[in-house]
């Protein structure tokens, strides 16, 4: 549950299987919980949801979201509707990420800006004019599949030369679990190679560890590059990077700004800058509210 000035209230983790049936079953019973949090005369807007891969948001449905299959054309906006009569607003979790900062957080009262969120994979979300901007298939944002080296490493989209297959928390585990096996010398060596991340590789970037401060720098370079396109297409001034991967710190984020800077046009220098997101953890918490309250504003029930 989250207030109007983004507060967070209440929120429950519950696991979830990837089978349609059970995924609907959980969210169900996550909502129902939550509503019981509700006191009497508060108003709930709307239920706001949050998934990855490519949201329908007219349809209701999901599609692309890979390690959530059993969600896939799925109706669940009209699902959960027959369990629960309030407006639900549905959309890709970046994008919503992308809201929350805009409402709430590093991009607050910046009417253009793009939110990138950096995990498993890398999503974002483009505000323009104080709007979201989703294109004309919901598609806008695949910023993670941006191409950065023509030709390059091999995408989990099928492409090659992704900003995914460069940047992402994924192929930093990658990068240095193929630097292990050519025995270079890390702390990461005293991990079994399950237990390497990216947390971990951030850490240790950022306390001198030559390996993990090279495998944080070249995932920052490619992040600048990209922004550096997204600076020269939008001529925006903010650019929020969230997710895991930003916590690689300084080393992350001078690595970003280098790489941006040098690439940007060279009167677009000095015209933007990069911040690191500040909602953190609540960040699909927040977004998914924010979607309710830029869209849905206009329908209130009082409880």
């Amino acid at each position: 549950l989250v207030r109007g000035d983004g507060h967070v209230l209440h929120k429950k983790s519950i696991p979830i299987k990837t089978t349609s049936s059970h995924i609907i079953d959980q969210i169900l019973l996550s909502i129902s919980l939550l509503l019981k949090e509700i006191k009497v005369g508060q108003e709930l807007i709307g239920i706001g949801m949050g998934a990855p891969g490519n949201v329908n948001r007219l349809k209701g449905t999901i599609q692309g979201a890979y390690n959530l299959s059993g969600l896939e054309d799925q109706a669940i906006v009209e699902i959960i509707q027959k369990k629960h009569s309030y407006p639900i607003f549905i959309d890709n979790d970046a994008t919503n990420a992308a809201k929350g900062e805009f409402l709430f957080g590093a991009g607050k009262n910046c009417q253009h800006m793009v939110a990138l969120t950096i995990g498993t994979g890398i999503g974002g979300g483009i505000i323009l004019n104080g709007q979201v901007f989703h294109g004309i298939t919901d598609y806008a944002g695949e910023i993670g599949h941006m191409t950065v080296v023509p030709n390059g490493r091999l995408c989990s989209c099928g492409n090659y030369g992704c900003l995914e297959a460069y940047s992402s928390a994924s192929a930093m585990v990658d990068q240095a679990r193929q630097a292990l096996r050519r025995r270079e010398t890390s702390q990461l060596e005293t991990l079994k190679p399950n237990e390497i991340n990216s947390e971990r590789i951030c850490y240790w970037a950022n306390e001198g560890d030559s390996l993990c401060e090279s495998i944080v720098q070249d995932a920052g370079h490619f992040i600048g590059l990209a922004i550096a396109n997204i600076i020269n297409l939008l001529n925006i001034p903010l650019v929020v990077v969230g997710g895991g991967v930003s916590a690689g710190g300084k080393v992350l984020f001078q690595s970003i700004d280098e790489s941006a800077n040098k690439h940007v046009l060279p009167r677009l220098r000095g015209t933007f800058r990069v911040e690191k997101a500040l909602l953190g953890n609540d960040a699909g918490v927040i977004g998914s509210a924010s979607a309710v309250f830029m869209e849905g504003l206009e329908h209130t029930h009082t409880l």
